[in-house]
């Protein structure tokens, strides 16, 4: 009896290699998550500039092989509130309702927010249907007093794209440029 192990077993072997890898590399990526998560969540200016933004959002969603879009949701200083995958779609969209936007960013007493989704593809490049659909984010946000100041795009092997570094978001008033409070709409009798 020979004791070369068989080809079936060298097989199931190098199987297990790969997945013992990628049971490493899952760990590792949740316990880089939970650091971040950590950061962003204590009182410094974790969330304050786009790359910061672009990281977060790239380690959560870039390997994903379909769409998510996905919010960080910000207090007043701009410290994480809750992170929410809003819509899943396919490899090539997804549906983004904004009257659940709202609702989410209510439900959270959010004061600004910070949008992401992924391309499977691989290009960041922010497409018109990317831009529209921001467009909309604001305005329906802006009703209830929630700032967007980013939508970052993310993809595998790709650098993320802001849209706010992009120039895209016309008319942002950056966050910390604004007074602590905002004044409520008088209605007039």
């Amino acid at each position: 009896m020979s004791t070369t192990p068989t080809r079936k077993s060298a097989v199931a072997e190098a199987a297990a290699c790969v997945d013992a890898r990628r049971l490493r590399e899952s760990r590792t990526v949740d316990r880089a998550l939970r650091i971040l998560e950590a950061r962003a969540r204590a009182p410094s200016p974790q969330f304050r500039t786009p790359a910061t933004a672009a990281t977060w959002f790239h380690l959560r969603l870039s390997e994903l092989p379909h769409e998510v879009v996905a919010v960080a949701w910000l207090d007043v200083h701009l410290r994480l509130i809750e992170f929410c995958e809003l819509f899943r779609g396919s490899v090539t969209g997804a549906s983004v309702h904004v009257r659940e936007v709202v609702r989410s960013a209510l439900a959270w007493n959010a004061v600004h927010a910070i949008f992401a989704h992924n391309h499977p593809s691989g290009i960041t490049t922010p497409s018109p249907a990317d831009a529209a659909v921001t467009r909309e984010l604001r305005a329906g946000l802006a009703l209830v007093n929630v700032a967007v100041i980013d939508h970052v795009i993310v993809a595998p092997g790709a650098t993320p794209a802001s849209m706010a570094r992009l120039g895209l978001l016309e008319g942002a008033v950056p966050p910390l440029s604004r007074g602590r409070g905002r004044r409520a709409r008088s209605v007039a009798g």
